[in-house]
């Protein structure tokens, strides 16, 4: 790690990395309670648990050019502050999403620490803690990781094995080879790890000449099954798209969401899913493409939240009138 500099500032204390390429880290003080319910998730008893102050939709490539070089904005005390809300808690949570709308693992080790802490606090608790990450995890954090058993989960988002196409998309974020190896000293180590392609933008990750090789690359590795979900599109979104890939690209990428369902991101922003439809043929596609490489592709059920969807007060069965019954009670008396 390089060495750090520490210096005290108006909202809490900051770090300067003598390393240009790393993240200044700064603490910075939050109200209210920091277990909030992970809507997304099937349980009631499921919860995120934010480490890092978030200026955004969650979905870095769609950011702001300059996100990269932002510092890391760490919540000061979250440790602490979890096992106090725990112990007030009648009824302790199920699993914990941790840092749903950033990454627990993208910044300076000191960043990567508090991550760590709130998972072993919550695996001596007896509740599973759910990561995912695109960031590198220090290998003495790794190792406590290990040490927690199944009481953690793992996930490695991977949508594509062309880095130039990861720095454009996803600035800050480690290459595709480095997650992959990440993937393989994880599962040395015992820790419950997981392969996600996503977010999947249809018509760039999808093209059989990009996925055919991701998919190689996975099997080689002894992965056998992922779980695959196509971008959930923010609204407003479109001066960045045409930043990164032009207004014709751009325009034919809104186009595609153009009779989408809109949906709220966890963050609260509203954004435009594929239509049901046509993601319907894509997953179908995906899970071919698969299946001739020996691996099986799972849909996400977090980024199809419609496909999940049930009607409301839907009932059991058609209700019977009074002369149905009365009908069928003759027949029976008949039979009988």
């Amino acid at each position: 790690m390089p060495r750090m500099a520490r210096r005290a500032s108006s909202e809490g204390t900051q770090w300067d990395l003598s390393s240009a390429q790393a993240k200044a880290l700064c603490m910075v003080r939050r109200g209210g309670a920091i277990l909030a319910p992970w809507k997304l998730a099937s349980s009631d008893r499921t919860f995120g648990l934010d480490l890092q102050e978030h200026r955004n939709s969650g979905i870095l490539w769609l950011d702001a050019p300059s996100e990269a070089g932002h510092a890391v904005e760490l919540f000061a005390a979250t440790p602490a502050r979890l096992e106090t809300e725990l112990e007030r808690m009648p009824i302790p949570p199920r699993a914990v999403f941790l840092s749903p709308l950033s990454d627990p693992f993208h910044g300076p080790e000191e960043a990567q620490s508090d991550a760590v802490l709130c998972t072993e606090l919550l695996a001596r608790r007896g509740i599973t803690t759910w990561i995912r990450t695109r960031g590198r995890i220090a290998c003495r954090l790794r190792d406590r990781l290990a040490a927690l058993g199944d009481r953690v989960r793992v996930t490695i988002p991977l949508s594509t094995t062309i880095t130039s196409l990861v720095r454009q998309l996803e600035p800050g974020t480690t290459a595709p080879m480095a997650r992959l190896r990440q993937v393989d000293r994880l599962k040395a180590a015992g820790v419950p790890t997981l392969v996600s392609l996503d977010p999947l933008v249809m018509g760039i990750h999808d093209r059989q000449e990009r996925l055919i090789p991701l998919l190689k690359v996975l099997v080689e590795r002894g992965i056998q099954q992922v779980t695959a979900g196509y971008l959930a599109l923010p609204e407003g979104c479109r001066a960045r798209l045409i930043g990164l890939f032009g207004t014709e690209e751009a325009n034919r990428i809104q186009g595609e969401y153009r009779f989408g369902p809109v949906t709220a991101l966890p963050s609260g922003a509203v954004a435009r899913l594929l239509p049901r439809a046509v993601r319907q043929r894509a997953y179908a596609r995906l899970a071919g493409l698969g299946a001739g490489e020996g691996i099986s592709v799972h849909v996400c059920r977090w980024a199809n939240p419609d496909f999940t969807d049930k009607p409301e007060n839907e009932p059991a069965e058609k209700p019977r009138s009074l002369r149905d019954r009365w009908q069928e009670a003759l027949e029976a008396a008949g039979r009988n």
